[in-house]
């Protein structure tokens, strides 16, 4: 249900279309059985996300061309003890776990109902900023500003950096055969950190950072930069092209489903520059 700021109410009616049209019929009636009733009819349309600006939204999502839907159920899973949470990451048994900052922890949910939040590793710099679990179960994370990519499942926490220039690990991923990819600033380049350990350099973009990395199906690398919004292609030989050049300044997130299709979530630039954050 949709409550406008005008009290009126949107409900399933809407959900079905990209424009809302109402119809309210006002009967007035002459006198008592004076005559035929006579009917005037109003209309008025909603269209578009700006229409919707003073609504209050339950249980519903509307698109940014005035589409309205409904919308997932959303519930807390507890409070964590956190300025901010940079990514999210979900393990085979079910556990969650976070990737937060102004203090660089992991922290992990177990798969019950009723799980606590405890902290999964503690590092030395002040953001975990990106998460990843690789097909072997292991769980690797990205850190800022020192560009730290450490194993979080092993007790030791063994730690690499892709090149000392590296300052932020924005995102990670693997791909099936273990391989994991870092996006990275602030020099906008793409890694690949192989099975055995050793760092090489994918893509050096001209953006300041590459925000997000996905792998596709067919073993080609995403990833979204910031500052132009651009998603790159880069082809297992290593040729990158623009995919997507998006109306907003960043590309913060994309996400790979498992029929091939690709989603990119964007955001405009506000406040300080990635770079500025420590």
């Amino acid at each position: 249900m949709l409550h406008c700021g005008s009290n009126r109410r949107v409900g399933p009616s809407c959900v079905s279309g990209r424009v809302s049209t109402f119809l309210m019929v006002l009967l007035v009636i002459a006198g008592p059985l004076a005559g035929p009733a006579t009917a005037k009819v109003e209309t008025w349309r909603q269209e578009g996300p700006s229409a919707f600006a003073r609504a209050h939204k339950e249980g519903v999502v509307i698109s940014d061309n005035g589409r309205v839907r409904l919308g997932h159920s959303v519930a807390p899973v507890g409070k964590l003890e956190a300025a901010r949470v940079w990514d999210l990451a979900r393990t085979a048994d079910g556990s969650i776990l976070a990737a937060t900052g102004d203090s660089g922890r992991v922290y992990r949910r177990g798969p019950k109902q009723d799980a606590a939040w405890s902290v999964a590793y503690d590092a030395s710099d002040s953001q975990v900023l990106s998460l990843v679990a690789c097909p072997d179960g292991t769980l690797v994370a990205g850190t800022g500003p020192t560009g730290q990519v450490v194993n979080v499942s092993d007790p030791h926490h063994p730690a690499s950096r892709p090149d000392p220039k590296v300052q932020y690990i924005w995102d990670l991923a693997a791909d099936s055969a273990g391989n994991v990819y870092a996006a990275t600033g602030p020099n906008g380049q793409l890694w690949k950190r192989s099975r055995e350990g050793r760092w090489s350099l994918v893509y050096d973009s001209r953006s300041t950072h590459l925000l997000c990395v996905a792998v596709g199906l067919d073993g080609q690398i995403y990833a979204g930069s910031d500052g132009e919004g651009l998603i790159y292609r880069i082809a297992r030989d290593g040729k990158a092209s623009v995919l997507f050049d998006a109306p907003q300044s960043d590309i913060r997130s994309l996400l790979v489903l498992p029929d091939g299709t690709l989603y990119a979530g964007t955001a405009a630039e506000t406040g300080p520059s990635p770079g500025s954050r420590s």
